[in-house]
């Protein structure tokens, strides 16, 4: 392979964001583990397959639609850099989905559903909802969460995945505040209303804050209530919520980027715990 086809190679990789697809795989994994349900092979396959086709179909359609702004924001993305053109990630985007909602077909007609919703959701959020202060960041975290919400009706357990949805749910709205905060600049040019730009970046920070204490005092309430084990609470007292706390008191001072890489991390560490929820 040549220098310039290697080149464009991994652009196509890093379209469609390897580590988010990797983080919703994971999360099918832990939803699986939580409901207590085996699935068979082919349903844990097609199930993974509908997660992560979706997941980088809407990673492509984003940078598609996110073009003007990353020229400012992220002008190393691959189509500002000019690795990947715009009518090919469209392509692969209409592919994925494609892909996607017809894997989730066969796994029944809620799945399709749940399916069909999430699709509409990346839709909706990114031709109009993400620039509507609040409700694209919204819209956006209620997709994210869904994973787990789809992996409960594919078993049939959607009552096991109710607690894992509003952690995930509320995890995602902070990270996609502290995200419009990073790109602010590049939103500013375009004259979006992104929530730092409508009420300003002090208050999103704030209310960033305010999320990530709700929270830290959710994670606590599967334990108290006799349903989540020590293990669990260890993990995640330690592992989220301290580094969450010294973050809300102003501990933590990083820039708006290097804060929602941060809050990336600390999913996966809020992951972990939730696997460990039967253990002690």
């Amino acid at each position: 392979m040549s220098a310039k086809n290697k080149f464009r190679f991994w652009g196509w990789i890093e379209l469609l964001r390897p580590e988010n697809v990797f983080i919703a795989l994971l999360v099918v994994w832990v939803g699986f583990q939580m409901t207590g349900v085996c699935p068979r092979t082919w349903v844990g396959w097609l199930t993974g397959l509908t997660v992560a086709a979706i997941t980088a179909a809407g990673n492509a359609l984003n940078d598609v639609l996110d073009v003007d702004v990353d020229r400012v924001a992220h002008p190393e993305r691959p189509i500002p850099s000019g690795r990947v053109s715009p009518q090919g990630a469209l392509g692969i985007a209409v592919v994925l989905f494609l892909v996607g909602l017809g894997s989730a077909w066969t796994l029944g007609q809620m799945p399709f559903l749940v399916a069909g919703l999430a699709v509409l959701g990346i839709l909706m959020y990114n031709l109009w909802a993400k620039w509507v202060p609040l409700l694209g960041n919204l819209l956006v975290s209620g997709i994210a969460a869904l994973t787990f919400l789809f992996v409960g009706v594919v078993v049939g357990e959607i009552r096991a995945m109710i607690f894992p949805f509003l952690f995930a749910f509320l995890f995602h709205w902070a990270r996609e505040i502290v995200k419009d905060i990073q790109d602010a600049a590049a939103d500013r040019i375009r004259q979006a209303r992104t929530l730092p730009l409508w009420l300003g970046e002090t208050f999103a920070w704030r209310m960033a804050k305010i999320l990530l204490a709700i929270l830290v005092m959710v994670t606590l309430i599967p334990y108290a209530l006799g349903l989540f084990g020590k293990a669990y609470l260890l993990v995640v007292v330690l592992g989220v919520d301290t580094p969450l706390i010294l973050f809300i008191l102003g501990k933590i001072r990083r820039p708006a980027a290097q804060i929602q890489e941060w809050l990336k991390v600390e999913i996966l560490v809020g992951l972990v715990a939730l696997t460990l929820w039967r253990i002690g």
